[in-house]
């Protein structure tokens, strides 16, 4: 469900865990990536974006995605930590997002709830917390010219 003309993915509620039917908008990096993938794969019409063993009409299992992850570790000569992957890059993006509305962000990364963003996801980070200080409004105690 990417709509290239439009730029954004439609979430379909019967494809999602939670039943959360939105849509993403795309950048226009992501855009000229899936015409290029679109050229190479020679496909029009309906068909997945990331495909098992080449088979059109047919997802890649998660497990594949997840030795992908693993292969590009290798390939950026990452160290692997446990708990890494794909969700991870979701909770990063929470976190770099923080300036972000909780509403538009909820959206953009799939969250039903935005609360789910803060409890879970979003992380405390001390640059952050002293930029706010440093950028806090000069308030005068009682008494004080």
């Amino acid at each position: 469900d990417v709509d290239l003309d439009r730029k954004v993915v439609k979430w379909r509620a019967e494809a999602d865990k939670i039943n959360f039917e939105h849509d993403t908008p795309l950048s226009d990096n992501a855009v000229s990536a899936l015409l290029a993938l679109r050229k190479t794969q020679g496909a029009i019409g309906d068909r997945w974006v990331f495909l098992a063993d080449n088979t059109p009409s047919v997802p890649v299992r998660r497990e594949t995605a997840s030795k992908w992850w693993r292969h590009a570790e290798t390939l950026a000569e990452i160290e692997h930590i446990a708990g890494t992957g794909f969700h991870s890059v979701r909770r990063k993006f929470a976190s770099e997002m923080k300036g972000t509305n909780l509403r538009d962000l909820a959206h953009l990364g799939g969250w039903k709830d935005p609360n789910t963003i803060v409890s879970v996801y979003q992380q405390p980070e001390i640059e952050v917390q002293r930029e706010a200080i440093a950028n806090r409004r000069n308030v005068r105690a009682a008494g004080e010219k």
